[in-house]
């Protein structure tokens, strides 16, 4: 009585048997799925991303410098530059600046895209909603992408 138990497994045959039994409908639903994603990407244009890392090279981390004489309290540093960079951030990600590229560019330019338009709110309001500026903690850099 030696008999081998059946295995719960699939095995290469059981692969083949259902590839080839269902092959109507695998070939149906990947036709389907072919013009399904031309119609798609017709539909919706594709998106662009630009992304830029910007330098600030004015921030050095300096040593504090005491004279004879003087107090260590009197001494203020800045601490590596971090609030310098937050500050040029916020610059970058401002409303007035926002506004500044849109009478620059032409809200027609900018709202080209969207249907159109010259209200150069909608415009700047398009610029800074897609504006994202990332910084980190010690980097001197300032990462965009827009």
């Amino acid at each position: 009585m030696n008999q081998k138990p059946a295995s719960s497994g699939l095995n290469l045959t059981d692969i083949y048997h259902v590839l080839f039994r269902h092959k109507w409908k695998i070939l149906i639903i990947w036709v389907l799925g072919a013009i399904a994603t031309v119609i798609v990407t017709r539909q919706w244009p594709v998106l662009y991303r630009s992304e830029a890392k910007l330098f600030i090279r004015a921030i050095r981390e300096q040593p504090t410098i005491v004279a004879p004489g003087d107090e260590e309290e009197n001494v203020r540093r800045l601490g590596g530059g971090d609030g310098i960079i937050a500050s040029e951030r916020d610059i970058l990600t401002s409303y007035d600046l926002a506004l500044e590229v849109a009478d620059m560019l032409g809200p027609q330019r900018i709202l080209a895209a969207v249907g159109g338009g010259t209200n150069r709110y909608a415009a700047a309001n398009m610029i800074r909603g897609g504006l994202l500026a990332e910084t980190f903690k010690g980097n001197p850099t300032i990462r965009l992408t827009f």
